[in-house]
């Protein structure tokens, strides 16, 4: 009873902490999560920041670029910050200063990339497909708030993993991918294929991924309702917040009842009205 009710209560909080952070909300939390160590810059964080300081590559994406800011990349930094200073407090020096930028919402990159590179890149997402800039910096990075995603995430797969229920799996990863994918976190959207992978192994491979489709739509529904309410409303934060919930809540209850191949076959039919039109 109580392993039940622990798996359900981690289940809602990683699916709705990681759709959270997959919309406007994100800014406001990961201002008060960089708050959290407030701590003037020492040798070792300018150590760190040398090149960008040298150069003043890429404003505050610098750390992307400027071969500094990668884990390996940082270590080496603070190893030839002083020649002197022991192992413990270069140990010490490293973890404070990830911590210090990790909690900021440029956070961490993963790899170092070129400027040139990625400024072709995020011109050819923009053009083409209308993705942001900003999207693509935030999936080759994470910050602590994402990282906390990731966690509660991860706690999700690893408390429903011996579980046959179709629908929580499929809920949990169709959720944590959407709210991955727009938000930005990559590890969340790992975490979305592995609960899949999962699922999949568990049950009869002949029947495909149909299986898994009732939750697959549900949790897919559910986190793109609230994030699109998030984005289209114009309000304050706690009103946008209360009326995403509120329409989420009446299509869950109603789910069973929405077809989407007639929401699918509107769309279209609304869309070569307006192709008309326009010609």
């Amino acid at each position: 009873m109580f392993n039940r009710m622990r798996s359900k209560v981690i289940n809602k909080v990683s699916t709705w902490y990681n759709t959270l952070l997959a919309t406007e909300f994100h800014r406001g939390f990961e201002r008060w999560v960089g708050t959290l160590i407030k701590d003037t810059p020492n040798a070792y964080d300018k150590m760190i920041d040398s090149n960008y300081i040298n150069t003043h590559i890429g404003s505050w994406k610098h750390r992307l670029f400027d071969g500094s800011h990668t884990p390996h990349e940082m270590w080496d930094k603070v190893k030839n910050t002083f020649p002197n200073d022991s192992r413990l407090e270069e140990l010490q020096a490293y973890f404070l200063s990830m911590m210090k930028d990790l909690q900021t919402p440029a956070g961490l990159p993963f790899l170092t990339v070129s400027k040139e590179g990625y400024d072709k890149t995020t011109s050819y997402l923009k053009n083409q497909f209308g993705i942001p800039s900003n999207w693509y910096y935030d999936i080759q990075t994470v910050n602590l708030a994402e990282i906390f995603g990731s966690t509660l995430g991860a706690l999700a797969v690893i408390f429903n993993w011996n579980k046959k229920d179709k629908e929580i799996f499929g809920e949990i990863a169709s959720s944590l991918f959407v709210s991955g994918m727009i938000g930005g976190n990559p590890i969340v959207v790992i975490m979305s294929l592995v609960t899949l992978g999962r699922a999949y192994s568990l049950h009869k491979r002949k029947e495909g991924y149909n299986f898994i489709q009732p939750g697959l739509k549900k949790g897919g529904l559910t986190s793109s309702l609230f994030i699109g309410m998030m984005y289209v409303l114009s309000a304050p934060l706690l009103i946008e917040l209360i009326t995403a919930f509120i329409v989420v809540l009446m299509a869950r209850k109603y789910f069973a009842k929405i077809s989407f191949k007639e929401i699918y076959d509107w769309f279209m039919m609304n869309l070569q009205k307006i192709k008309m039109k326009i010609a």
